[in-house]
């Protein structure tokens, strides 16, 4: 009785954490022309998605790689900000592991979904045909840059090569983390990023490479004292053809 009430408060708390970020923007899209206000809101909207999708994400590879998450009920309800006293702290075990697993790969799929239709992403874009990936081996080159952040945090850097449209390189900077990505042809640049000891790529994020400097803005984790970094990184060193 107890397994069936907590899997009912996953569920509820899950679908109404999509269907009212659907409730929202669908208010927007229909209120007519696009205004500063309209606009604002629908970037609030994707924001909100594909945060929850890099939550998700994280939680997943966490439980693919057993460290441990989503081992217990109250690790996944407080994802979708729920209480740890919605499930007495209990540990979830076997049959009852999956279905949470299960659950959390749904709502993955559900969120890729959302954010392909809004086209939240420049990966997105380019899916839906607004944007392409380019070879042009002109952007080709060793971008590198210290990042901003704040007071109480560490140094960051950036390093990445571009090769005919590929992104490959290491963020650095409380922790380290693979990069990889793929640049389109109006200058968007896509990035994944994969904590050092983690199994899979996690957390993606959107950059901008403009007039040989490859800007991004990145926060890879979610707790109250949680680090985000700004980076100008400019090209070091022209790659080859």
């Amino acid at each position: 009785m107890r397994e069936s009430i907590w899997f009912s408060v996953l569920a509820a708390t899950a679908a109404g954490l999509l269907s009212g970020c659907v409730s929202d923007n669908t208010t927007t899209q229909s209120a007519g022309p696009q205004t500063a206000s309209s606009q604002a809101s629908a970037t609030d909207y994707c924001a909100s998605l594909t945060a929850n999708r890099r939550r998700v994400a994280r939680l997943l590879d966490d439980a693919d790689n057993n460290h441990g998450a989503p081992n217990s009920a109250a690790g996944i309800i407080g994802l979708f900000g729920g209480s740890s006293a919605m499930t007495g702290g209990r540990s979830l075990a076997g049959q009852d592991r999956q279905r949470a697993i299960d659950d959390l790969r749904s709502e993955r799929s559900s969120l890729d979904h959302e954010i392909d239709q809004r086209q939240c992403t420049a990966e997105a874009r380019a899916k839906a045909g607004v944007i392409k990936p380019t070879t042009d081996a002109a952007y080709n080159g060793v971008y590198v840059g210290k990042g901003s952040t704040q007071s109480w945090c560490a140094q960051p850097s950036l390093s990445l090569t571009v090769k005919d449209g590929q992104l490959s390189g290491k963020l650095t900077a409380e922790a380290s983390y693979d990069v990889k990505g793929e640049l389109y042809d109006n200058g968007d640049v896509s990035l994944l990023f994969k904590k050092e000891g983690t199994g899979s790529f996690t957390d993606d994020v959107d950059g901008r490479l403009k007039d040989g400097t490859l800007s991004v803005g990145v926060k890879l984790d979610d707790s109250p004292r949680a680090c985000s970094y700004q980076f100008s990184a400019a090209r070091s060193a022209a790659g080859g053809s």
